[in-house]
């Protein structure tokens, strides 16, 4: 059962390798425009602006540097970008880019917007900011004599707040021309004015908070009562059972489970399945002269975030021997996850880690699949309770 799981990771391997996963872009997150910083810097489908949304800002100090301690001045500058769709970056179609009353020194200057099918983006980068770029809008001032230059429009942070801003310190600008300075940079500080409240944010879901063990019984686990790094888990069961076509069952009279946490806490909390021993087996009235659990890993114990369990998903071959039966079943992708269930204080009973009649692949002369039921009695630690951070 585990050479299948093998290649599937093998090829998954090579999957990855080949589309350039970890390579950043792959897996860089979709960036949106948030109404809210309640799960910066996440944000839910029904807190996202809606395509369309214009971000209108204005500026009193828009100045691009032309060198020699000069630079254009502007009294006025009008930033509206429109919304589009989610992306890495999110569509911002630049609506206008202007700069009014400029001058370069004493002489006044006049500023056209030179638009060649513009677009735009903007890209999440920390807490609720991003960096708005865009592209094939450009502006061309004339200053008397003295300036004849067409500027490319600059990067700018996107700061979110209430209200937001958007800020530009000394960015560089392209520049072409007849009569253009050397090096031109770009500075100026937009106040939004709509919407009033936002924030850049990555277009997806706050990822669900990290489980723990937790030494009482409490929603969210304080620091003191948390079990450490390193917390044996031991369990026993009386009752493992797999039933097989035609109704007979593999049953088990001695189990047992033992386990050790890898850290504080996680999402999933990271835990090593250390060892699982079958004894006292029998098929029907069959003794079994072979109950071996093989391969045996975890994928670790994640808390379900409304009832008070969490999900345990642990792999295993288990291979029985049964006068002149022998099978396989596997806990494995799909069909792994056990409940851990927390201990009860109103009924002073132990956490437990159960499965009921969960369907898993077999192969053999027992059948195809089987249904498995058991219930590890977690002796250690005792009590436990699973929780969040």
């Amino acid at each position: 059962m585990r050479i299948a799981r093998t290649l599937g990771l093998a090829a998954l391997a090579a999957l990855v390798m080949a589309v350039g996963i970890g390579s950043g872009s792959a897996l860089a997150a979709k960036t949106t425009l948030c109404k809210s910083s309640a799960d910066s810097p996440y944000c839910e489908t029904a807190d996202r602006y809606a395509e369309g949304t214009l971000i209108k800002s204005s500026s009193t100090n828009a100045a691009i540097e032309v060198g020699g301690g000069l630079s254009i001045k502007c009294t006025g500058s009008t930033l509206e970008v429109e919304k589009k769709a989610d992306g890495e970056p999110m569509g911002a179609y630049p609506v206008k880019w202007s700069l009014e009353g400029c001058k370069l020194g004493p002489a006044n200057c006049s500023s056209e917007e030179v638009r060649s099918s513009p677009s735009g983006g903007l890209a999440w980068t920390e807490a609720d900011d991003g960096t708005l770029s865009v592209s094939n809008l450009q502006w061309k001032i004339i200053c008397g004599g003295s300036l004849n230059c067409t500027f490319g429009t600059p990067s700018v942070t996107v700061k979110g707040g209430s209200p937001p801003s958007i800020t530009a310190t000394k960015q560089v600008v392209s520049k072409s021309g007849s009569i253009c300075p050397k090096a031109p940079t770009f500075t100026a500080t937009y106040s939004v004015s709509s919407p009033s409240v936002a924030a850049v944010a990555k277009a997806e879901a706050p990822p669900p908070p990290p489980t723990v063990l937790c030494k009482t019984n409490e929603s969210y686990c304080p620091a003191p009562y948390r079990y450490p790094s390193g917390t044996n888990i031991e369990a026993a069961a009386s009752n493992f059972s797999i039933e097989i076509n035609g109704g007979s069952k593999i049953t088990c009279k001695e189990s047992k489970l033992t386990a050790k946490t890898l850290a504080e806490y996680g999402s999933p909390l990271p835990v090593e399945a250390s060892s699982m021993t079958l004894g006292q087996c029998y098929l029907g009235g069959l003794s079994c002269s072979k109950s071996q659990v093989t391969n045996l890993s975890s994928e670790g114990l994640k808390k379900n975030e409304v009832e008070p369990y969490g999900e345990f998903k642990l792999n295993a071959d288990m291979t029985f021997k049964c006068s002149a039966y022998e099978c396989t079943y596997s806990l494995e992708e799909g069909y792994n996850a056990m409940y851990f269930n927390s201990s009860n204080e109103a009924l002073e009973t132990p956490a437990t880690i159960s499965v009921n009649e969960r369907t898993i692949p077999g192969i053999g002369s027992c059948g195809k699949t089987g249904k498995l039921t058991v219930t590890f009695v977690v002796s250690t630690p005792d009590p436990v309770f699973v929780s969040l951070l």
